[in-house]
Formats: C-alpha cells, structure tokens, sequence
C-alpha cells in the first residue's frame, strides 16, 4: 500500500557537513537504571531529519521480520514501512553514524546497522545465523524524524508506570489517568531520542526491554529512526559469510570474539562491586586474628510475579535458611516490591552501603553477589602495597633512625653534652629565676 509522507522541505543548507562534523548540543535523562534507558533530547536537527527522511521517501517498503530461519519475512504485526538507508550514504550521515558511535562510547561506527527509517518485540537476535554473522545487537537507538499524530507512543509493555519514579517525567512520558495500567510511554517528540541496552552486564538478553511503536491515531504520521549497534564490526559481517562456506570458520570467529559490556551506571562504578584483578586478603580488624565481619544488614528486594526476579526467588527459597544459620550476625530483610527488578542492599558498620541489581541473575550468580558482599566493608577495594621494604627483614618492624642504635642512649639525661655540639650555660633562663626569686624572699624576711 502507498505510505503517507509528509511534505519536506527541500529548503536547507547542509553545505558545511562536506568540511567536517558541525558541533551539536544535546541533553539526557536517566529514565531507568535496570535495564537502562537514556532519554536524549535534541539528538538530531530539524535540517538533519528533513535530510534523512528525503534520502528514505523512495526507499519506503512494507517493514520484514527475521524468520527462524534468520531469512526475512513479511510479518502481519507490522503494518508499517522502512527503508534501509546506506552506510556512509552522504557527509549528512556520516556525521550522524559518529555521532551515535560517540553518545556510547564503547563502540565503533562499522559496529552499527545501517540505518532503518510494530507490536510489542524484542531487538536482540535469536536467530543463530545472525547471531553467527553479525553478532547480537546491544543497544538500540530510536529517534523520531516527524511526528504529526496525537498517539504514536514507544511502549515498554515490561516496565510498568510508577508515579513516584517516572512523575517527574510527565514532559517526555505519558502520565494520564491511566498510565499505571501500562508500561512507560515516551511521547513521540521529533529530533529526540530514546537509547536503552538490550542485554545486561553478563551479555544475556533482558526481557524487560519488551516494546512496541504505537500505533500514530488517525490520519497521523509517524516515522522513526532506528539504529543498533552490534558486537561485531561491519567489516567481520562480509568476512564471517566468505568463512562459512569455508573450514576457516573457527579461526575466524576467534578474532571476533567481544569484550564484556560494562553497563552504564550513574549510581556506582561496576568495578566498585566486582572482584579486584589482584590479591587481595581480609583486613584483620579484630583482636587478635579474628576477624570481625563489616556487614551488618542484608535487604532483598523481589518480585513474586516477575520473571526478572526468579533466580532471586529461588535462592530465597532454598538457601536463605543456610545462610542465616553460617551468619548469625548479618540481619537479614526480604522485602517484596511489585513490579519492579531484584536488587541486594549491604550495610556495613562504617555507614556505606552498596547496592547490586539482581536483575535476570540465576541462583548461582544471586549467591556470588551476596557471599561478595560479606567479605567487603563497604568501601571499593584498593590495591594492598607493602609499603616498606628490607633487604634483611628482622623482628624489630619498620626502621626508625633509633634501630640498632647503643642501649645507653636511653639512659642518658638530655640535653647532653656528649651528644651535641651546643655549649649550654652554667645556669638556664628558670634556674636563674628561681634564684633571685629565692634571694627576694630572703631579703623579706631580713
């Protein structure tokens, strides 16, 4: 069928994107940190947009899925249209694909899809042979291009709406009478954009990224820009097809292999809760060699009904019991939040805290965060340094200027003279005092 675009105006001037990238100011929000979704205002210009969407108008066709197979097909769920616009297509794009490279930070602009200008779906990939070819897809940027409609919302049907969380982005989210009945909905803004990772910190795909581009109302206009980026290169997608029809496929596939993804996080640094990359050891802040455990207070918060909450569940169920009797002195909190991801809460007798999602955790991973944080003690682990050092290490500790030094000094009545160069009077400054002091009192009394 024949897609309603509306009128462009040809009437810009993007002469200076051929010298290089013109400096461009954007804003964030935070809108949630599990999984975590950035509201990025004035992501792109309105010159900007009317460039991408001229570049689309001839390339429009009815939108495909990724079949099991990992052939595409034609999906009745989605009733839109796209066009895939080239890699490096004019400087206007190039400019855009750096831009979006830059905003994360940990990827290359060749890691990213070309451009693509439904129901409720997933970004990540099941699908093995794209799994194989391109690697799976981390993040996800969608920016609306235009958006003349009165609906058009982006859902996340797993993220219900809390009005003491989200409330404060009534501007950018949906918040009417009935928004706790949904998931959170960004209004469709054009030039802004909504990022957000679909895979957590261990590179599983996170279902609470769930959403759907709602549909623009009637006689509404909606298009949207979406860009993934992956982790492998553009240049490993040609080189992985050529492998596969070959016995070099395995050699391959090693040089292609991806770094963990360290997640965004505002509220702590990752590596403040991972284990150090050196040795480490308890410190021995007892009496004695006893050592006397720095966590106080242990606080679960889960969800009976989330899936994102069921590894949490089951180490709740079945080796919370054990725990509480090996540690006796650790106060334990299951406290129960509706609708909302797993976290681990750790008070320790210094006042910190330390604060660890739980979120899609199996019950193995559940036990290591928690039996971390009983041999920490609140503060991030720093690097042990010896200090000082000896060639002949002895008993007698650290060296001191008095170490192996004559017994007899110690016994001396200073100052000395043996022991200086200064020629002290007969009588000092007090002793002379004293003396006419007593003379006076003598004087007195003749």
């Amino acid at each position: 069928k024949d897609v309603k675009v509306a009128q462009v105006n040809d009437n810009y001037d993007l002469s200076q994107y051929k010298h290089k990238c013109p400096s461009h100011q954007y804003s964030t929000r935070i809108i949630e940190r599990s999984p975590l979704i950035i509201y990025i205002e004035k992501f792109l210009t309105q010159n900007e947009m009317q460039h991408l969407i001229k570049l689309a108008e001839k390339e429009l066709k009815p939108s495909v899925t990724t079949a099991p197979d990992g052939k595409p097909a034609i999906n009745k769920d989605r009733t839109s249209s796209s066009a895939f616009l080239k890699r490096h297509q004019t400087p206007v794009v190039q400019c855009i694909e750096r831009r979006f490279a830059q905003f994360q930070g940990d990827v290359d602009v060749d890691s990213m899809e070309p451009f693509q200008v439904y129901t409720p779906h997933y970004d990540w990939m099941t699908s093995p042979n794209h799994l194989e070819i391109g690697g799976q897809r981390v993040t996800t940027y969608f920016t609306y291009l235009q958006a003349n409609c009165s609906m058009g919302e982006t859902e996340f049907v797993a993220i219900p709406f809390n009005r003491t969380l989200h409330g404060e982005f009534c501007d950018i989210l949906v918040c009417d009478e009935k928004a706790t009945e949904h998931g959170i909905r960004f209004r469709p803004i054009a030039g802004n954009t909504v990022f957000w990772y679909n895979i957590d910190e261990y590179g599983r795909v996170d279902h609470l990224t769930y959403h759907a581009g709602r549909p623009p109302g009637e006689n509404g206009t909606k298009i949207g820009l979406n860009v993934w980026t992956r982790t492998f290169t553009s240049n490993a997608y040609s080189e992985v097809r050529a492998a596969k029809k070959t016995t070099e496929m395995s050699q391959l596939f090693r040089r292609f292999i991806s770094l963990p993804i360290q997640s965004i996080r505002s509220f702590h640094s990752f590596d403040e809760v991972t284990p150090a990359k050196y040795i480490s050891t308890r410190l021995q802040n007892g009496i004695g060699s006893r050592y006397v455990c720095q966590l106080q207070r242990l606080t679960i918060q889960v969800c009976k009904e989330f899936r994102t909450s069921f590894g949490t569940r089951e180490w709740i169920a079945n080796e919370l019991t054990e725990f509480a009797r090996q540690h006796p002195y650790v106060v334990i909190y299951v406290q129960p939040r509706r609708h909302r991801p797993p976290n681990v809460i750790g008070e320790y007798l210094s006042g910190d805290r330390q604060w660890i999602p739980l979120s899609n955790c199996d019950r193995s991973h559940v036990n290591w965060w928690i039996h971390s944080l009983l041999t920490q003690q609140g503060d991030p682990q720093w690097r042990l340094l010896k200090q000082m050092h000896t060639d002949s290490p002895s008993i007698q500790g650290t060296w001191t200027p008095f170490t192996n030094k004559p017994i007899d000094r110690t016994l001396r009545i200073y100052p000395d003279k043996d022991l200086t160069d200064i020629e002290y009077p007969q009588m000092t400054a007090t002793q002379q005092i004293k003396e006419l002091f007593e003379q006076e009192k003598l004087n007195k009394t003749t």
